[in-house]
């Protein structure tokens, strides 16, 4: 498998295009539809990690969507990564990529020394504890953006003393 991190700004066209047909495998809302979602979510500087199944980088088999926004902590505004999107091509689930995508977008969450939060179903968090992510008290968050109910936010590489914080106003 191979990994690649570009920002939006510097996928070319056929990249951009492999993230819409592989994000069409998983939400079925039709190619435009996914390219009207990604122009208005999506801004120059998120990241996204591409998945290859080998050096011709002609089969995507995974892709992850981080978008790095800001939260207000206390009167203080921090930059944190937003996984938004976390795919595995249908022909290669059940064959542990999952795992191994979630391992590199940890080591990559590290790297770039910032927190990092996702939205999941109850049923999702417990797959996402099992790498060291954890869940966010419901109590304490405010979300700048609407989210489906029934979701849970779960944080990774943070500091965040839990039980200090009086409330997290996330934008998304």
């Amino acid at each position: 498998m191979i990994f690649l991190s570009k920002k939006t700004s510097q996928l070319n066209r056929d990249e951009f295009l492999k993230i819409l047909i592989l994000k069409e495998e998983e939400w079925k809302h039709g190619i435009s539809s996914q390219k009207k979602f990604f122009k208005k979510n999506v801004k120059k500087f998120d990241i996204h990690n591409l998945f290859f199944k080998s050096n011709k980088k002609k089969k995507l088999i995974g892709y992850t969507c981080f978008r790095v926004r800001h939260f207000m902590l206390n009167k203080t505004k921090m930059k944190y990564m937003l996984l938004d999107s976390i795919i595995v091509s249908k022909d290669y689930k059940k064959k542990n990529y999952g795992k191994k995508i979630i391992k590199i977008n940890n080591i990559f969450i590290k790297k770039n020394r910032l927190p990092s939060f996702l939205f999941c179903t109850k049923k999702n968090s417990n797959f996402f504890k099992l790498f060291k992510w954890k869940l966010f008290p419901s109590k304490k968050f405010q979300i700048a953006y609407r989210v489906k109910k029934k979701q849970n936010l779960m944080y990774y590489n943070s500091n965040l003393m839990i039980k200090n914080i009086n409330i997290i106003s996330l934008t998304i």
